[in-house]
């Protein structure tokens, strides 16, 4: 997998970085779920297993999961680490593509 080509291949991409025995990554899969489906436009949207991908994750230095990273032309803008609600990763997703609510 190359990391730094897939934060560029869109303006504004969202990366969740996640370990499937954590249940902080566990409960929010379906806010990634539903932030996916129902609002980013034009975002692309990668799920990262660290104990798959550790690679990645150095990469990214991810210490803590679950980690959300939100990049824009391949730049981090935002990052988050454990639990917050949709409408907070609406927020961040919406400032990255320059719109506002």
């Amino acid at each position: 997998m190359n990391y730094l080509k897939i934060i560029k291949t869109t303006p504004v991409t969202l990366v969740n970085f996640v370990v499937d025995w954590c249940p902080h990554c566990q409960r929010m899969r379906p806010i990634y779920d539903k932030v996916r489906d129902d609002v980013i436009k034009n975002v692309n949207t990668f799920l990262i297993d660290c104990e798959r991908h550790p690679d990645v994750a150095d990469q990214a230095e991810i210490a803590v999961y679950p980690t959300t990273i939100v990049y824009k032309d391949g730049q981090e803008v935002w990052r988050g680490t454990g639990e917050y609600t949709s409408a907070e990763l609406e927020e961040e997703i919406n400032k990255a593509s320059g719109k506002t609510k």
